[in-house]
Formats: C-alpha cells, structure tokens, sequence
C-alpha cells in the first residue's frame, strides 16, 4: 500500500487515540470516519498546491507568456481551486 495511506492510517489512530477516551483501542466506524476525512484532506490539498504551483509559475513568467498560454494556466489554476471545493462540498468536509 502506498506509504502516504499508511501515513494517513496512522495519523488517525492518534486522533482517536488522544480524542476517544477509554476505547481500549477500539474505534469503530470513528476510525474509519477520520481515516476518510484525512484522506479527503489530502485530496483538497493536492487540488491546492497545483492551482498555487500554477499560480506561481504565471507570477513568474506570465507576463512573458503569449496570450493562449496564459490564459490555459488561468484556467487550470481556477479548475484547480474548482476541484478542491467540489471534493469538499462532495463529502461535506472543511478543509
């Protein structure tokens, strides 16, 4: 399995761990929940750095750019940002 899941794993067994008094290690669907919510996160957040790696790169160089390039990377920049807040709305999570 891909280690950022293990990561992910991992990262929501602690939050269970420090959130969920005396649950003798026992989570449940709280588990699987986070879990979840911790992978939606990362999605939202791979959304994000793409549109800000665009966006730094059109800060950069944009006004070099022809115009069609230009505004292609607009557009992907706000498709990004786009997709991030959909992934949200979708599973109803705040990142």
């Amino acid at each position: 399995m891909n280690e950022r899941i293990n990561e992910l794993e991992r990262q929501a067994i602690i939050w269970c761990d420090e959130n969920i008094p005396d649950a003798d290690g026992y989570y449940g669907e709280v588990w699987e929940d986070k879990f979840a919510e911790l992978i939606v996160q990362e999605c939202v957040a791979i959304c994000n750095r793409r549109a800000e790696v665009l966006q730094n790169h059109l800060d950069e160089h944009g006004k070099n750019m022809a115009e069609e390039p230009r505004v292609f990377t607009q557009g992907a920049i706000s498709g990004s940002l786009r997709n991030a807040q959909s992934i949200r709305q979708h599973f109803e999570i705040d990142v």
